[in-house]
């Protein structure tokens, strides 16, 4: 069997979208077709083993089952009552800024509701017009609420580990130090820096790219991007990952490649918590993780499984990450590389410039399902800037990040370095506009998640029937 970790994704994910939506009660069916499955691919492959795969669908359903289950039966039956206990929270992230309140993510310290208290470790979303930050403590005292729909908001809700909604005042009552603070604080520094280097609408865009902070982003700018089909540069990904992996290689190589090695995996695990630890910089530091360990081990490395094990890994951290929509677009467009590098190899295709070409239009076009799916227009244009954008974005990261670095230590330096950059930002902008005014730049529509799946499995199919071919034309 070529590929196991796909095939044991591929159940794992099978089981865990079972026990979510078919609940306890539909194990026995859920573990018949699982057990189908099996037999099926030990026909196809002659492996007794594969049989394996049925308890990692079993497995798959008990995550699955536990992910959509409240942490207490009695918190969870206040919600949607208009019931107000009284709540002492910790802030543990500014998630969104809007014109008259910000949305926050707490942790729940203690509930207080007719005579009883419950500690447990709750995560809620709060909207409040109060003025906070990570690792304030705080009290208020309001209603708490479900998703609008269980297995739609809901379940991204729970992708982002939080099981209730609530809005009111909070009062501050201390402050709470942790190394999530700790990254707070450093960051915020770090974003003070662009924000005195650039003008806001640069800032905002040079501090997601590099910080992973998008709270200042514009909302025009943000609106370009995505209908320009480029919205994804903004979002912390493995571009990012590679450029400040090949920057740190480069850089400690003199001292020794494993010891160089070894600082890589060392600075890219503090980055990702020091960016926020977004599904997408974890699959990137994941995937670097198993390269550069493979390089000290002497072994290959494959695209697909690499990507296959990280997605296990997060996904046995967060089952409900299936439903997170940069958690969808991040490995669905590793997978379109992998397998169109399988193609370009199976047809022999050599020339870098035309491979490239090839990929980038690939990952684009993959991408475009789930697109439709979430936003509801698709741009079949946009593989035209994305090309353009992609290489212009190790630039970008490189000199940015360098000018960040002098900003530290004058200011002035600091609006000198970025003057590139800051060239670079307004000429994407440019070629955003301009894109936008080609034929079919965007197309309105609508893709139910069937639909997406169908279209996913066609993709697959004609991929095997593409990988499989006796007879390939050189």
């Amino acid at each position: 069997m070529k590929r196991p970790l796909v095939y044991i994704l591929l159940f794992l994910i099978f089981g865990m979208i079972g026990g979510q939506h078919l609940g306890a009660m539909g194990v026995v069916l859920f573990m018949l077709i699982a057990l189908g499955a099996a037999l099926v691919i030990i026909k196809i492959y002659a492996l007794d083993s594969a049989v394996l795969l049925a308890a990692v669908a079993l497995i798959g359903f008990v995550l699955g089952l536990k992910s959509v289950s409240c942490t207490n039966m009695e918190i969870d039956a206040l919600a949607d009552t208009g019931a107000k206990p009284y709540m002492s929270c910790t802030v543990l992230s500014i998630d969104a800024r809007y014109d008259y309140y910000n949305r926050y993510t707490v942790r729940l310290r203690s509930l207080e509701y007719q005579n009883k208290t419950y500690n447990d470790s709750i995560k809620l979303n709060l909207l409040s017009s109060s003025d906070l930050v990570p690792g304030d403590i705080i009290a208020i005292k309001t209603n708490i609420s479900h998703g609008s729909i269980k297995y739609n908001e809901g379940m991204r809700m729970l992708s982002r580990h939080t099981e209730y909604t609530m809005k009111g005042y909070a009062f501050k009552t201390g402050y709470e130090k942790s190394l999530n603070t700790y990254m707070y604080r450093v960051r915020e520094k770090a974003a003070f820096i662009y924000d005195s280097i650039l003008p806001h609408r640069e800032a905002g865009l040079m501090k997601a790219i590099i910080l992973g902070d998008r709270l200042d982003i514009e909302a025009d700018v943000y609106t370009l991007f995505k209908n320009a089909g480029i919205v994804h540069i903004i979002a912390i990904s493995g571009l990012h990952i590679s450029i400040l992996a090949s920057a740190l290689m480069l850089i400690l190589s003199k001292l020794g490649k494993n010891f160089a090695r070894l600082s890589v995996l060392t600075g890219l695990a503090v980055y990702a918590i020091f960016t926020g630890g977004a599904p997408s910089v974890v699959r990137a530091v994941i995937m670097m993780y198993i390269l550069t360990i493979g390089n000290i081990l002497g072994r290959d490395y494959d695209i697909i499984s690499s990507c296959s094990l990280a997605c296990i890994l997060l996904l046995l951290y967060s089952p409900c990450y299936i439903y997170d929509a940069g958690f969808q677009y991040s490995f669905m467009a590793v997978y379109c590389i992998g397998m169109t590098l399988d193609i370009l190899q199976r047809y022999n295709i050599k020339n870098k410039y035309i491979s490239a070409l090839i990929v980038s239009i690939a990952v684009c076009y993959g991408v475009k399902p789930i697109t439709l799916h979430y936003f509801g227009y698709i741009n079949f244009t946009d593989f035209i800037v994305n090309i353009i954008t992609v290489w212009l974005m190790g630039i970008l990261v490189l000199f940015g990040g360098i000018a960040g670095i002098i900003g530290i230590f004058s200011l002035k330096a600091g609006i000198f370095a970025v003057g590139l950059p800051y060239a670079i930002l307004r000429a994407i902008e440019y070629m955003c506009e301009e894109s936008l005014r080609l034929p079919f730049s965007s197309v309105s529509g609508s893709l139910n998640g069937m639909c997406t799946v169908a279209i996913y499995i066609i993709i697959v199919i004609i991929y095997l029937y593409a990988m499989n071919r006796k007879a390939v034309r050189r």
